[in-house]
């Protein structure tokens, strides 16, 4: 990974000197500048000199990074301030001005576009803001605009019966269809309708990371976390998942019943 790191950082480099004259000498002195802002995002001491954090930055300014590398960078341990590398993409971009600067999108929409398989309900960057990566995940599986989120009721669910349970006691489930936004469950009288979850091999990082962003930052709003605590009640057997695989609720892309079932 660090050669990796080595190759895309000289690669940036070579760009941005081409583009913008501006060297690693440039880069650092900015890193200088924002450092104190960038060290606050976190709670822990880094151990990271100025170079480093540059050669970090390029690597996740590299546009044709593998699923594997994309994966990595949602993981909430490796995220940098989005700032950050909005104002270095910046800097390796120059001063265009007019036709050619309209010609050049921000790096917003850069990101927008390289995550977009999970941009669900196809969101656009226009007033969006973001504290990371992990954090534009979040925001792509969220309700909007703002109004259309129920307010939520802080009080832990204790119990809910799982599928094959409510299924038995008369409620029915149904592919809503209606909405492009994974948290869209509706209850209307006996009948659950549940917007339909692919569960892929990174499903399980990407819920992961998404609750571990929401118990640090968002433990008000934690949206993400009452999702996925309802499918943890949902399914607790195979026979839960096979149930809402029939339904079209779930779609599942592991093979095995009991892997969808071991995964909440």
């Amino acid at each position: 990974m660090e050669r990796h790191k080595l190759i895309y950082c000289k690669a940036f480099l070579e760009r941005a000197r081409a583009r913008a004259n501006a060297s690693l000498d440039t880069f650092v002195r900015h890193i200088e500048e924002v450092e104190p802002n960038f060290r606050r995002c976190y709670s822990e001491t880094l151990e990271l000199s100025k170079e480093e954090l540059v050669k970090d930055d390029a690597f996740l300014l590299k546009p044709w990074l593998s699923t594997n590398i994309r994966l990595d960078l949602l993981l909430l341990e490796n995220q940098l301030p989005f700032f950050v590398l909005d104002s270095l993409f910046n800097l390796s971009i120059g001063s265009a001005h007019g036709s050619d600067r309209n010609k050049i999108h921000s790096f917003l929409e850069f990101t927008f576009d390289y995550f977009s398989y999970y941009n669900r309900s196809n969101l656009v960057s226009d007033n969006i803001t973001i504290k990371h990566f992990t954090d534009l995940i979040r925001t792509f599986h969220l309700q909007h605009p703002l109004e259309r989120r129920p307010r939520r009721i802080d009080e832990p669910v204790t119990h809910l019966q799982s599928a094959t349970e409510l299924l038995e006691a008369g409620v029915r489930f149904k592919l809503n269809t209606k909405s492009d936004c994974l948290l869209d469950l509706r209850l209307s009288g006996r009948v659950l309708e549940i917007p339909q979850l692919k569960v892929e091999d990174w499903t399980e990082i990407l819920f992961r990371n998404m609750v571990a962003l929401e118990q640090c930052h968002y433990p008000q709003e934690s949206y993400i976390t009452d999702y996925v605590a309802v499918w943890d009640f949902l399914i607790n057997t195979s026979r839960d998942v096979d149930l809402l695989v029939r339904k079209r609720v779930l779609v599942n892309w592991l093979g095995e019943s009991d892997s969808v079932a071991n995964l909440f």
